[in-house]
């Protein structure tokens, strides 16, 4: 270990500061301060200042806290001046534990910094000014020459120093300003590891066991303060506070830490096995960071720097890593362009428990330059001149250091603009930071127009485009229809830097001519969509469905609900062959058994006919779990998966046989006219009444726990069924909630024409599902809906699903043959604006199973627009991935 060490400090006979510890840190504490704490005796505990105030019914040299005031400068230490029923209480530090250390230590800093810098304000000088004309520096001058220089009369005594001459005629003033800035830089160095120390006291510090909650977070992205709670349970070794997480999970720390231009950071992670995992081939944990955009986005996916093997050991295992923005020696990772924010977080896998101490990060780029800064200066500082500017030069790092503190603290974004295309009313089209970031508020897509510059987004969609005439476009948005006189491109102080005009082009007001088509052609790229994942690299985080996941691995709640909205392509339509369609082989059906190895989850449920055919045979053979008793019909009545099931008369039941263990069920009815059902497994039937006029979800515990057939018998009047899912109590699942019908367009599920229709229906699925997906857009191309009419219609639908605030997953099927009025990539164009304006990621299925001569060529279809069995399948596929991928 570098450093001082204890032992190599000069021995000091007088003291007046001591170096002390608390739980926020190291730092230094006076003489007398010391003194009043040692000998003080137990004082008063109140939660406000006034009330401690109003207690004088303490000896002098008693000690009182505050912990709870509504102003937070009030809580801490205070020590009692004077006698019993006299005197007053004086503050003397905070709190050990006080989350308000942190205003303390930025007051400290700001105070300390002030205070060089009103030493340091000798404004112009320029070495060949008079003394007596540089404000300051004669008084200062005369104190210092009393002070330091006393004595000698010849070279540097005051009577020599008559304020008209020029500093470099002064016999010896020119060294000793140089000492002086030699002895201000030293000090300089000594504040500036103090207040990396007090940074480091003011973000590392987790404390108390039960902070883990407020300091960790496992959620990757955004602001850190509104992410989703950290897995695992909190506890306390020898080592201190811990989180410990038992086989997979994700802890980041809740601060996004702040990267500044040419900075060097420090992140350092505590980690210990507290239990080995079974296999040894998963004893690695990912020692990961995540870059964020200015905006807190993700910048690309998580970095893993290191991936350690770990195994149970007696003390906790430490990694270093050091960023920057530029490559260099003893540097592990390069932020990628355009980083801002950086989370750093620890990844663990499957089995095992592992327990996260702490994750520091440090600034160290000071540090690094200290070396280079002392050698520089016995070479730079030889003139007053030079002196001064260089005390200048640390007066701006001194500030920058102090807005790099606050940005941690107040955890800033920014909103510059350094240019923008703007219309005709100045609303920005496309808008540029000074970082080289660009949004629009505005944003379509569009496939990949001829003889232009394009500027494709990430999903190979053209963004931005430059025509041959000047004109530009956004997507199928063209700006010169919303400025008559072509387009703008604007700086941020709205100064005109480029004005496209018909067919010409000028630039800060010189005409440059259109540009050329040759010119075009030979930088315009080309876009290979082969070259792009079928997983969407947007907002891909789900913390509603992990939390839900979260819950159900513990056991502690329970189900989780995944709810399914789409088309004939998420009930297996045509499965086995044109008519053959199986509800058990649907993409929502295979996944729950494939995350089932893994999590308990359930697909044990139906909802509506979902076929378009209202036979109760061809239902029946449709899912070969229900059988429905004489009586029985499904109605015209349209709801959440299609027509209800209806009986008005007898008591013949409806058998809903899950094949799995259960004792709850759910049930969800739509009654128009008071009515009445029984539910029962073959004993005792427990009768409900359900209210009317809304779509309603009743609760039934069976007696007993199996895989027991459920019965629902009419008592009286109508009784209409939308669906049921049942579910194990002791083992509480992720329920897939299939509702998907047949035929449907997304006008279908927004409709909210009556209390029952799907748009109330999905309202009222939205109260407690944690997740939406939806696979829409087959039938609007196979039935010529304009793209426009169904991205607006698919807009409306994430909005009913999101009442709640729900996640959602929108999903691009498989690419169509056959013919439509419009090209099926202006279908998947629609789906993925509406995915970037709400921030929704997106599986899509056209990229993953490639053309549709490539989808035919594997043998995963049917007919022009459903797959086969094997093609539902291999889209469940897809959807695991994408459901384990984070």
């Amino acid at each position: 270990m570098t450093g001082i060490r204890t032992k190599n400090f000069p021995e000091k006979l007088l003291v007046t500061d001591v170096i002390v510890r608390d739980e926020m840190g190291t730092g230094l504490m006076s003489i007398g301060n010391l003194k009043a704490q040692l000998d003080a005796t137990p004082g008063a505990l109140y939660e406000t200042r006034a009330g401690l105030y109003a207690d004088l019914a303490w000896a002098a040299g008693s000690v009182g806290r505050v912990f709870g005031d509504s102003n937070t400068a009030y809580r801490g230490v205070y020590l009692k001046l004077g006698g019993v029923g006299s005197g007053s209480w004086t503050r003397i530090g905070p709190l050990p534990d006080e989350a308000g250390h942190g205003a303390a230590i930025a007051a400290e800093t700001n105070r300390a910094l002030a205070a060089e810098a009103a030493g340091l304000q000798r404004a112009n000088h320029l070495g060949a000014q008079a003394i007596s004309t540089i404000t300051g520096l004669d008084a200062e001058l005369t104190q210092e020459t009393v002070e330091r220089i006393a004595g000698d009369t010849t070279s540097r005594a005051r009577s020599n120093h008559t304020g008209t001459q020029p500093i470099s005629t002064i016999t010896g003033l020119d060294a000793e300003l140089t000492q002086e800035t030699a002895e201000r830089q030293a000090a300089d160095a000594a504040a500036s590891t103090r207040m990396d120390g007090l940074s480091d006291a003011l973000i590392q510090r987790q404390g108390r066991p039960g902070d883990a909650i407020a300091r960790f977070t496992s959620t990757l992205s955004g602001k850190g303060s509104l992410g989703a709670p950290p897995p695992g349970v909190v506890g306390e070794d020898s080592h201190g506070a811990y989180l410990e997480v038992t086989g997979a999970g994700i802890v980041a720390t809740r601060e996004r830490i702040a990267i500044w231009p040419g900075s060097i950071t420090r992140l350092r992670y505590s980690v210990r096995r507290s239990v080995n995992p079974t296999d040894p081939m998963g004893d690695a944990i990912g020692i990961c960071v995540q870059p964020l955009s200015g905006t807190k986005t993700p910048i690309g996916a998580p970095i893993t720097v290191a991936a350690p093997p770990l195994s149970v050991a007696a003390n906790p295992h430490r990694v270093d890593i050091h960023g920057s923005d530029t490559d260099g020696a003893d540097i592990d990772v390069v932020w990628p362009a355009n980083t801002h924010y950086v989370v750093a977080h620890v990844e663990t896998y499957e089995g095992g428990k592992t327990r996260i101490y702490d994750i520091e990060d440090d600034d160290i780029t000071d540090v690094v330059a200290a070396g280079a800064d002392v050698s520089a200066l016995a070479g730079r500082v030889t003139t007053a001149e030079s002196d001064i500017e260089t005390l200048d030069d640390r007066i701006d790092t001194s500030m920058s250091r102090i807005g790099a503190l606050e940005g941690l603290v107040t955890d800033e974004e920014t909103d510059e603009v350094a240019w923008a295309v703007v219309t005709q009313d100045y609303d920005a089209l496309l808008e540029a930071d000074p970082y080289g970031g660009l949004r629009s508020a505005r944003f379509a897509l569009a496939s990949s127009r001829v003889g232009t510059y394009t500027m494709p987004d990430e999903d190979g969609f053209v963004g931005f485009g430059l025509d041959l005439d000047g004109s530009a476009y956004l997507g199928d948005m063209t700006v010169s229809a919303d400025f008559p006189a072509g387009w703008l491109l604007l700086d941020h102080d709205y100064m005109e830097i480029i004005r496209a005009i018909g067919s010409s082009v000028e630039i800060l007001g010189v005409p440059v001519g259109p540009p050329s088509a040759q010119m075009l052609s030979s930088v315009a790229p080309e876009v290979n969509l082969a070259t792009f994942n079928y997983l969407s690299r947007g907002a891909v985080d789900l913390p509603r469905y992990r939390m839900d996941r979260a819950k159900v691995l513990l056991g502690d709640q329970g189900p989780g609900t995944v709810v399914w909205i789409g088309d004939s392509n998420l009930v297996a339509w045509a499965a086995e062959g044109s008519g053959n369609h199986r509800l058990a082989k649907s993409p929502p059906t295979v996944l729950a058994r494939m995350l089932d190895r893994t999590m308990p989850t359930t697909a044990a449920s139906f909802f509506g006919q979902q076929i378009t055919s209202s036979s109760v045979s061809a239902y029946e053979a449709f899912n070969a779990s229900i059988d429905l008793g004489a009586g029985w019909s499904i109605g015209a009545d349209m709801s959440i998966g299609g027509g209800m099931f209806e009986v008005s008369s007898g008591t013949d039941p409806l058998v809903f046989t899950p094949g799995e263990v259960w004792d709850r069920a759910r049930v969800t009815v739509s009654l128009g006219a008071a009515a009445s059902l029984s539910l029962d497994i073959g004993g005792t039937a427990t009768t409900l009444t359900p209210a009317t006029g809304s779509i309603q979800t009743i609760s039934y515990s069976a007696p007993s726990r199996g895989a027991n057939p459920l019965n629902i018998r009419r008592v009286s009047g109508t009784v209409r069924i939308n669906g049921v899912s049942v579910y194990d109590s002791v083992s509480p699942p992720m329920r897939m909630l299939n509702v998907a019908r047949s035929g449907w367009r997304a006008s279908d599920w927004i409709s909210q024409a009556a209390f029952y229709s799907p748009g109330n229906g999905v309202l009222h699925l939205a109260a407690t599902a944690s997740t939406f997906v939806i696979q829409l857009g087959l039938n609007e191309f196979n039935q010529d809906i304009a793209p426009s009419v169904f991205q607006a219609n698919l807009a409306t639908l994430v909005g009913l699903c999101r009442t709640n605030g729900a996640d959602v997953v929108l999903v691009v099927s498989v690419q169509p043959g056959g013919t439509s009025a419009y090209a099926w990539e202006l279908y998947r164009a629609a789906i993925y604006a509406v995915a970037r304006l709400h921030g929704l990621p997106v599986v899509d299925l056209t990229l993953r199973m490639g053309s549709r001569a490539a989808a035919e060529g594997g043998g995963f279809t049917t007919d022009a627009l459903h797959p086969n069995q094997y093609g539902y399948a291999d889209t469940a596929s897809a959807f695991h991935r994408f459901f384990t991928s984070f």
